[in-house]
């Protein structure tokens, strides 16, 4: 199926954009599908060229993230998060349907994080990932990297949600947790449900 296409007029002729590029130009990035590693550096070339045109006290200082993911590549996914909390860009994410894993934790990198009303939050305690081998001396290294990265994971949702670390490690261990919008407000993961983009 064909990507439908938004044409703009130029003095050289009419410019087709793709609707991703366009409402990049307006500061808009999405987040949807499997988050690979190559779609985490694909944002973090976006937040750059944003950065770049940024001006004080204009529209060019927003960013959103809409997010439709199940999520995917964790240390991708931190590199998002820590680009977006780093910027001088407001930013606000903007869930359209699931933000789940890793795409949760680039979730709550907005200061403004606005759910639609059927979505869905998830998080869960990181599972197998890297390159461990399958001897003993490598498989003591991937259980030391997921305790590593389950506190770090912890540590990010309890400084961005009203959830404490002994309420997470309940949550997340061996289990995964779903939030719905009013969930999730109440848990301080969103600040608001929107009807419309």
């Amino acid at each position: 199926m064909q990507t439908p296409g938004i044409f703009k007029e130029k003095s050289k002729g009419d410019i087709c954009y793709r609707i991703e590029d366009y409402l990049f130009l307006d500061g808009g990035i999405w987040v949807e599908g499997e988050f690979t590693a190559e779609k985490a550096d694909e944002i973090l070339s976006m937040i750059k060229i944003l950065e770049s045109r940024y001006e004080k006290d204009t529209k060019n200082n927003m960013i959103t993230l809409f997010i439709n993911s199940h999520g995917g590549d964790m240390l991708g996914g931190l590199n998002v998060y820590e680009a977006l909390r780093n910027t001088e860009l407001k930013v606000r994410t903007v869930v359209t349907g699931y933000a789940c894993s890793i795409a949760g934790i680039i979730f709550l990198a907005g200061e403004e994080r606005l759910m639609m009303p059927y979505t869905q939050f998830h998080m869960h305690e990181p599972r197998n990932f890297g390159c461990g081998e399958g001897t003993i001396e490598g498989m003591s290294r991937t259980l030391s990297d997921l305790v590593y990265y389950k506190d770090l994971l912890k540590d990010i949702v309890s400084s961005r949600t009203k959830l404490d670390k002994k309420t997470i490690e309940k949550m997340i261990t061996n289990k995964d947790a779903f939030f719905h919008p009013d969930d999730a407000i109440d848990r301080g993961i969103a600040t608001g449900i929107i009807s419309k983009l």
